[in-house]
């Protein structure tokens, strides 16, 4: 297509159809994308919420079982494994002391919430947090669960890969929503010119008549309800003046 061309299509009512055609069906696509990014960060999230709440009642079993030096062992054993850099326990008093650490050389800045602490105190339960920490790239999960009267069970875990893959699918919906739109795009130009052809027809039958062409006749098949009704009445017109 040439320039000129491309020009004369743009004053086109085939090509503002088309415009609206893969506008409304970009909206609505990433409508739906978005819903989906929404559910799969949800889901990512609550198997992150699972894994933390497996590792506080093992946590809680064992200093029921063992007591404090067998749950300080394996504190410093289960950081080890996880990696110091993705994953940090801690063992708090309810008003923030710590009792037992892993490493947090690199947690500097995740100081205990003094108002979660407080709350686990009166209530017993467990408390989620997604904390951003300045010089890290990707935030938190942190979760405070109460092991006892008073000792608080502090644990967090970078959201590194969970970051990581909602970033790609981001990357995925939005190439997916850019092809599948210009692939819209085409079909509804190519359907709004097709729908248009009778109307085409009829504007150069006109354009012959105003050429003392009156024998001219518009015949339009399959071009729907509206343009066949248009090309008779035109044809009808045609006939009158005849006479």
């Amino acid at each position: 297509m040439s320039l000129k061309e491309f020009v004369s299509l743009r004053h086109t009512l085939a090509f503002r159809l088309t415009l609206w055609y893969a506008g409304i069906f970009a909206v609505s696509l990433v409508a739906a994308f978005w819903v989906f990014f929404l559910m799969i960060s949800s889901i990512s999230r609550e198997y992150t919420d699972r894994e933390l709440l497996a590792e506080l009642s093992e946590f809680s079993s064992l200093l029921k079982l063992k007591g404090m030096d067998a749950v300080r062992t394996e504190i410093k054993i289960e950081a080890e494994s996880e990696g110091v850099n993705r994953f940090f326990l801690r063992l708090l008093t309810p008003n923030g002391d710590v009792l037992v650490s892993s490493d947090m050389s690199s947690w500097k800045n995740s100081d205990a919430d003094r108002t979660i602490l407080k709350r686990l105190t009166s209530d017993k339960g467990y408390s989620f947090k997604t904390l951003a920490i300045p010089g890290r790239p990707y935030k938190v999960r942190i979760l405070y669960g109460a092991m006892g009267s008073d000792i608080i069970l502090q644990m967090g875990v970078s959201l590194s890969e969970n970051e990581r893959f909602l970033g790609l699918l981001r990357e995925l919906i939005a190439a997916i929503v850019v092809v599948f739109t210009f692939f819209a795009a085409v079909i509804g130009l190519f359907m709004a010119r097709r729908a248009l052809s009778g109307v085409k027809e009829v504007t150069q039958a006109a354009q012959e008549i105003s050429s003392n062409t009156l024998e001219r006749r518009v015949s339009v098949q399959g071009g729907g309800v509206e343009i066949e009704k248009l090309a008779a009445t035109f044809n009808s017109m045609l006939d009158r003046i005849n006479l």
